[in-house]
């Protein structure tokens, strides 16, 4: 194609010269987008499109663990794949583009993983994308953390998926409009898992490898390194399994008589017609088509061939199955009868031509080609043209003659081509015929396979964001999954292959032995980077603990002083730690163990919290967190039982939490180093059978008379790790301060101390100017709601979590008489309600919601709870627990009504979503209420009553 005068400067019409000429493209579409006259503009999109495609694939071939890209190149790469998608966003490339280019951002700006990696999965489950939040003068004016601050907070989806996007090769993949599920089968197996199994290695961001309900990890598994490892060995193993040939479906046989649906393969020179059958519920049948009479309705069959055409699809009747032969002999006889009787009735008319002359009858062929016999009253001969009338039908084993009567004689002008009409009358025959439908069912949409390349490499380097090891083998797990999934055998195993680092670091916090692990790298990727430091970093863990010099700890420390100073450092620091084995108490050698786990992040981009799922070590004391062994023994080695000390020590605790602004839990069965030594020793002392006894008897009890029973509705009592550990999570207490035995404590930095009384009148006004600050909170979250904005709960302390961290919301109910606030968590992508009382304060941004869609309706009781059920309860109060009741609840006041006669009775009849709220404040003042009716109350009561009282 030659250029003129009128090409674009930038196009010379090759993909190649895109990279050096994109400064001028990105102006050339900005300003040309809308010219469908510019003919040149088609052409720019085709080298563009040409140019997207290599670049993907590139990407999706590249290593996954060359993970170094220079910052020009990888910035290139953002601009050129931003560019196509946002002037190409309904090509078939677009998703895979998106995908692409996030995993490109992802790693020039690492801190915005999480936002940018939930992007993707709302982009994927959506059909549309209503903006994507940068445009190409974004792309002109590149900045990369503005411009993936834009993507992740301006970009809107619209409509969610109707079809599943579907991949199949090694399983299968399916995208919904709720995320995306892996399974081991095909696909049709595959979306049988979908409706009756289950998901296991569930990622926050909506992955999930699916199986069969009884092959799922199990719930206790879920956090355990070791078994979620086989989890994914065994996945992929029936990966592999599934794709074995399956039996295919029995077809059906044609018999002797049978109408099939043939197409004419062949004709002979001979005039031979071959034909092979359609229906695919049958088993194939090829044959040709064979006359049992010489001629049917003054039609010579052996003069038919020249009629029909390759291709022409007919229904046809099974001769022979023997000789393989078919017959349309009573299929053209129903079509001369039919095709007449549709186009001739009553007193109609047809020209027809005399082509056939006998004593008793004359023969004719009418204008549609259909023979027609007359009686011979001597008036017509053989050539003559007339006008017909139909007179009626033979049947019987003259089925198909067709008897009619002369009307007048033809025009002078009338002509009739007997080859013509005969001609086109075989013809339509030929097309009256239809293919049968497949009986396959449509598949759902595809899904490109370079989409699961970019986006299991986007979760490799997305896991090293994350803290949790648990959380990090689960991304592990499903990237492997979908490398195996696309055939992508080298990035699979280096995907296992740093799964097993990860295990391996893991075995050294908990102080397994790491004599079995075995990092076998393959000889592709042996010899990289991220390889060698890996192996390096195992080889010096192996030496922790060994008394003797060590000669691989000094070389280290000797030979990577500069090229790879951490590695340097962690060798510095179990040399230390060895040379101390027996010189410094186990306390101060945790020290320098702590420094050493802290090393081992090296490989992350954020400090990893590698002890966050081995139950062992909870980290250390603040003024949120409390340790204490037991309720019985000492912290000390004098393992001589005080009772009585030790349950005052915890109860301080609890009395101090109460009376903080933040609230916290305080850990029984752990020590003072944060490891956790478990409650055996005080069951065994204390003769409880049950950790629920425990706690009931021991700590629940005994809470309740020396701190108040209204103080225990903001203590909640979980058991964790196994049963090893009581958490004992406390809420501030918002309107009173507790004192312990006439003694009132706060929390100050790791310790509980006594308050004096200075600071007890303090406290008692702070909380009275937070609780005015509540009725500020209030009026910025209606005002956001009612002005459909942003806003961001300041120092949200969850009693869930246990933290207190910034919430980024979208308010859309407000119940200001239950300090209640129904929200979409932008953090957590889902609904949620907000008590009030735990913001420190409410920021309204100028953003506008951008989920909407996501807002689901939530009810909410009067005692706070919510649900989807309703249940009815109906109480008989006296007249402190009714005003009690509406000095806690004030929005049970419109449900409460008195008893006639009797002005110490009064009736609540209401509807709750859940039991647990108002069962509390039954159970709380039970001696002052009736259960009129409430079945579901009364049996929780009773349940609590055997497991608590």
């Amino acid at each position: 194609m030659a250029t003129t005068n009128k090409t674009p400067l930038w196009l010379e019409l090759k993909k190649e010269y895109i990279d050096d000429n994109f400064e001028k493209l990105l102006p050339y579409l900005r300003e040309n987008g809308s010219d469908t006259t510019d003919a040149f503009y088609s052409q720019t999109i085709a080298l563009l499109s040409q140019r997207v495609e290599e670049l993907i694939t590139t990407l999706s071939e590249k290593p996954i663990y060359e993970e170094e890209q220079d910052r020009p190149t990888r910035i290139f790469n953002i601009r050129l794949l931003a560019t196509f998608i946002l002037v190409q966003p309904d090509s078939d490339l677009a998703l895979p583009a998106y995908v692409a280019m996030t995993n490109e951002l992802r790693m020039l700006v690492p801190k915005f993983s999480e936002q940018l990696l939930h992007n993707v999965m709302c982009r994927m489950t959506h059909e549309k994308v209503t903006n994507h939040g940068v445009t190409l003068l974004d792309i002109i004016d590149f900045k990369p953390e503005l411009f993936a601050h834009h993507l992740f907070t301006a970009s809107s989806f619209d409509v969610p998926l109707k079809k599943p996007l579907v991949y199949e090769k090694y399983g299968s993949a399916f995208i919904f409009d709720k995320g995306l599920y892996l399974t081991y089968e095909n696909h049709e197996d595959g979306k049988k898992l979908l409706k009756s199994g289950a998901s296991s290695m569930e990622t926050d961001c909506g992955c999930s490898l699916r199986t069969a309900s009884s092959a799922k990890l199990k719930k206790s598994d879920e956090d355990n390194l070791v078994a979620m490892d086989q989890f994914v060995k065994d996945f992929i193993s029936s990966q592999w399994e599934a794709k074995k040939p399956k039996p295919q479906k029995r077809l059906h046989e044609y018999n002797e008589g049978d109408v099939a649906i043939v197409r004419i393969s062949k004709i002979a020179l001979d005039g031979t017609i071959h034909v092979e059958t359609l229906d695919d519920r049958y088993q194939p049948m090829s044959g040709t088509i064979r006359f049992e009479k010489p001629s049917i309705v003054y039609y010579y069959t052996n003069t038919l061939f020249h009629f029909f055409k390759e291709g022409d699809i007919l229904k046809a009747t099974v001769s022979s199955t023997a000789r393989n032969t078919f017959c349309i002999e009573s299929q053209l006889t129903d079509f001369f009868v039919n095709d007449t009787k549709e186009n001739y009735t009553g007193d109609d008319t047809m020209l027809a031509k005399c082509i056939d002359e006998k004593t008793r009858y004359l023969g004719w062929i009418n204008e549609r080609g259909v023979g027609i016999y007359t009686p011979n009253t001597g008036e017509y001969r053989k050539g003559d043209l007339a006008f017909l009338r139909i007179t009626g039908y033979s049947s019987g084993s003259y089925w198909g003659k067709i008897d009619a009567e002369i009307v007048e004689p033809a025009y002078e002008n009338d002509v009739l081509d007997e080859g013509e009409v005969r001609r086109d009358c075989i013809r339509d025959f030929a097309e009256s015929t239809e293919a049968p439908q497949k009986t396959v069912a449509d598949k759902e949409p595809a899904l490109s396979p370079l989409v699961l390349k970019q986006l299991f490499r986007l979760f490799f380097a997305h896991q090293r964001s994350l803290l949790k090891p648990s959380e990090r083998y689960r991304y592990l797990g499903n990237a492997q999954v979908m490398a195996e999934l696309v055939g992508d055998e080298m990035s699979s195993s280096y995907i296992r292959f740093a799964a097993t680092y990860l295990r391996a670091l893991v075995h050294f916090v908990k102080n397994d032995s790491l004599a079995d692990v075995k990092l076998e790298p393959e000889d592709s990727y042996r010899d990289a980077k991220p390889t060698l430091i890996r192996l390096s970093i195992l080889a010096l863990l192996k030496e922790y603990g060994k008394t003797d010099n060590s000669p691989v700890l000094a070389e280290t420390i000797e030979d990577f002083k500069e090229s790879i100073p951490l590695l340097s450092r962690l060798a510095r620091l179990i040399q230390t730690a060895n040379s101390m084995q027996g010189t410094l108490s186990d306390a101060s050698i945790n020290v320098i163990k702590r420094e050493i786990i802290k090393t081992l992040s090296l490989e992350t981009e954020n400090d990893a919290d590698l002890e966050a799922d081995s139950g062992i070590y909870l980290g250390v004391e603040s003024g949120t967190v409390e340790f204490k062994t037991s309720i019985v023994f000492p912290p000390n080695n004098d393992m001589q039982p005080n009772q009585k000390v030790q349950t005052h020590n915890v109860f301080k605790a609890i009395c101090a939490f109460l009376n903080s602004t933040n609230g916290g839990t305080l850990y029984l069965g752990v020590n003072d180093q944060g490891y956790v030594v478990g409650l055996d020793a005080d069951m065994k002392q204390l003769r409880c059978s049950t950790v629920d006894q425990y706690a009931r008897v021991h700590i629940q009890d005994p809470l309740v008379d020396m701190l108040g029973l209204d103080a225990m509705t903001y203590i909640r009592i979980e058991t964790m790790y196994d049963d090893q550990v009581l958490a004992i999570h406390v809420e501030p207490h918002p309107y009173r301060i507790v004192d312990l035995e006439g003694t009132a404590y706060i929390r100050v930095n790791a310790e509980s101390r006594e308050m004096s009384e200075k600071l007890k009148q303090e406290m008692i006004a702070r909380k009275v100017f937070t609780d005015k600050n509540k009725a500020a909170a209030i009026s910025q979250l209606q005002h956001a709601m009612s002005q459909r904005k942003c806003a961001i709960l300041h120092a949200y302390a969850s009693s869930n979590s246990g933290k207190v961290s910034d919430r980024l919301v979208e308010p859309y109910k407000v119940l200001p008489e239950d300090r209640l606030a129904i929200c979409y968590d932008r953090n957590k992508f889902a609904c949620r309600v907000f008590n009030i009382s735990r913001i420190g304060y409410v920021e309204v941004l100028e953003d506008n919601w951008k989920y909407p869609a996501s807002h689901k309706p939530i009810e909410v009781d009067a005692f706070h709870m919510s649900g989807d059920k309703p249940i009815r309860v109906s109480l008989e109060l006296d007249l402190m627990a009714k005003n009690q009741l509406i000095e806690e609840y004030p929005r049970t006041k419109d449900d409460i009504a008195p008893c006639k006669g009797n002005e110490n009775v009064w009736y609540l009849t209401t509807t709750v979503f859940a039991i647990e709220g108002i069962a509390r404040f039954y159970i709380g003042l039970a001696h002052h209420i009736k259960i009129l009716e409430a079945p579901e109350l009364k049996a929780y009561v009773d349940d609590f009553k055997e497991k608590y009282l």
